[in-house]
């Protein structure tokens, strides 16, 4: 008769404790917490070109939108692939305790466009609130792409004055991240 080795918890043979399993589940526990935090930060670069900063802080150059429905649907979708977010100063989700169920879990704090560019912050809830901020180009007949992803923001901005002010005095935003709301 072939044996064969079992991974379970006690040996039912010998009633002795079988100790490869936890080794492999550590093993496979630090291997997924290593790829967990450096993969994402090497998915997005959160600098600006300097091009782009000059263009938002350009005057006249960018409008303010009121409402993500102004926002072309495959751009929206870019920024938000996990479903429409909340316009600015309405109900949404904002912890993981849900409310209402037909609220999505993220907010456009304010949005604003050149026509060819969009510049969203947003904020996204569940166990953890998080705010960001994101730059999307799209051209007539192509598909948008991301210029800027800032992602987590260690201060919130709620205006895009109060974020022109920001990059004026402070220059480029410094983490990369590829969390999307």
């Amino acid at each position: 008769m072939r044996r064969t080795l079992r991974l379970q918890p006690y040996n039912l043979e010998t009633f002795e404790k079988n100790h490869r399993r936890p080794v492999g589940f550590l093993f496979w526990f630090c291997i997924c917490l290593a790829g967990s935090t450096w993969i994402p930060c090497a998915i997005a670069g959160s600098t600006l070109a300097p091009a782009e900063v000059s263009s938002i802080l350009e005057v006249g150059r960018f409008r303010d939108l009121h409402s993500a429905k102004e926002v072309p649907i495959d751009v929206l979708k870019k920024c938000f692939p996990n479903g429409a977010p909340a316009d600015p100063g309405k109900p949404w989700n904002p912890t993981d305790a849900v409310q209402d169920a037909s609220l999505p879990f993220s907010r456009v704090i304010w949005l604003a466009t050149d026509g060819t560019h969009w510049l969203f912050a947003w904020e996204h809830g569940g166990i953890e609130f998080s705010t960001g901020f994101m730059m999307v180009s799209k051209m007539e007949g192509t598909l948008p792409t991301i210029i800027w992803d800032a992602g987590v923001a260690k201060k919130p901005l709620n205006t895009f004055q109060e974020f022109k002010e920001y990059i004026r005095a402070n220059g480029q935003f410094a983490d990369a991240s590829s969390f999307r709301p």
